[in-house]
């Protein structure tokens, strides 16, 4: 849509995976650079919350809180 790029826009990228691969990570990561560059967006954070098991294991990590401070700085 080319009206996105005609606004100041900023994205954020949050993720969440089992298995701890850097590979998989810096590929999503790249991903999600690339198109926001494409869109002209500013880059507002990036969580990547790896070797997370289950929801249960997640909320008893560092990164719900993460989250909710990147969103609030928004």
């Amino acid at each position: 849509d080319p009206q996105l790029k005609e606004k100041n826009n900023k994205a954020i990228l949050i993720s969440v995976q089992h298995a701890p691969m850097d590979e998989v990570k810096d590929a999503l990561n790249a991903h999600y650079l690339a198109i926001i560059n494409w869109l002209k967006m500013g880059n507002a954070g990036i969580i990547n919350a790896i070797g997370i098991e289950s929801i249960e294991h997640l909320k008893q990590t560092k990164y719900p809180k993460q989250a909710y401070a990147l969103g609030k700085n928004l």
